[in-house]
């Protein structure tokens, strides 16, 4: 059985502000170092339920997608590093057997979650996708989808992995990092005790295969993006937008990678 991990930062356990996620900085280099322990203890839970196979994407923005310490990341797995990619995701395919998201968080907008924001907290207010608000999470969860391959566990914040039931139905598995009372402040756990965690439900989701559907929101796919400022949405050569209103653009496409490459 083959297993894809997205990861991002936000929602590692012990990072609860932005100044840990900077690069260069002490705060940075321990939130990374988390990640990777993070990591690893879902590649070791996805091997003990039968995987044959782990395929890594570095998948937070900053430091161009190069946060995971490759010294120190499981000897069992392969990674896809650095960025930008011609196709979002482009090393998903059908091929996988399941979808793993490490260190996710909430979309914009949600109260008591840390770290929320979907894409830019400087620039992107809300997105809907055939109607449905999402976020990250559950955009990379809808991509998948389109390719029949399951997202069956979500670690992060109790509001990202609230999320995932609500939007993956209660099946999914989740491990619960550390509970958000508000953007920069959460009840966190000890680093080992998350990745005890995280590798159990690792292991558990293994098990849910078959047992959670794939994520479909229909086709073709509408994406109604709003910014928070007027100009983000002005973008007279693109003729393939919509200006709905003086923040909110719409793109469209055949299915959900292509409308998300038509907002940029």
């Amino acid at each position: 059985m083959k297993i894809y991990i997205l990861t991002d930062l936000e929602g590692v356990g012990g990072v609860v502000d932005d100044a840990q996620l900077v690069p260069g900085s002490p705060r940075y280099e321990d939130a990374r170092r988390w990640l990777t322990l993070e990591v690893n203890a879902a590649v070791e839970g996805a091997l003990a339920g039968g995987a044959t196979e782990v395929v890594v994407r570095d998948g937070h923005g900053a430091n161009g997608g190069y946060n995971l310490l490759l010294d120190e990341a499981h000897e069992a797995a392969e990674y896809v590093m650095g960025g930008p990619q011609p196709v979002y995701l482009e090393e998903l395919d059908a091929g996988f057997d399941g979808m793993f998201q490490v260190g996710a968080h909430a979309m914009a907008g949600t109260a008591r979650a840390v770290l929320e924001h979907t894409q830019s907290p400087q620039a992107w207010e809300e997105m809907r996708v055939n109607g449905r608000p999402l976020g990250e999470m559950g955009f990379a969860a809808a991509i998948a989808g389109e390719l029949g391959v399951p997202c069956v566990l979500v670690t992060g914040d109790q509001a990202v992995c609230d999320e995932a039931r609500d939007l993956l139905g209660a099946e999914v598995e989740v491990a619960v990092t550390k509970v958000g009372f508000g953007r920069s402040c959460a009840r966190v756990k000890p680093p080992a005790v998350v990745r005890r965690l995280i590798r159990e439900r690792a292991q558990a989701a293994m098990g849910k295969l078959g047992k959670v559907p794939p994520l479909d929101l229909g086709r073709p796919v509408e994406i109604i993006l709003r910014f928070k400022h007027t100009a983000l949405a002005d973008h007279p050569n693109r003729t393939d937008r919509r200006r709905l209103d003086a923040r909110t653009i719409a793109v469209r496409g055949d299915t959900a990678r292509e409308a998300f490459h038509n907002l940029f």
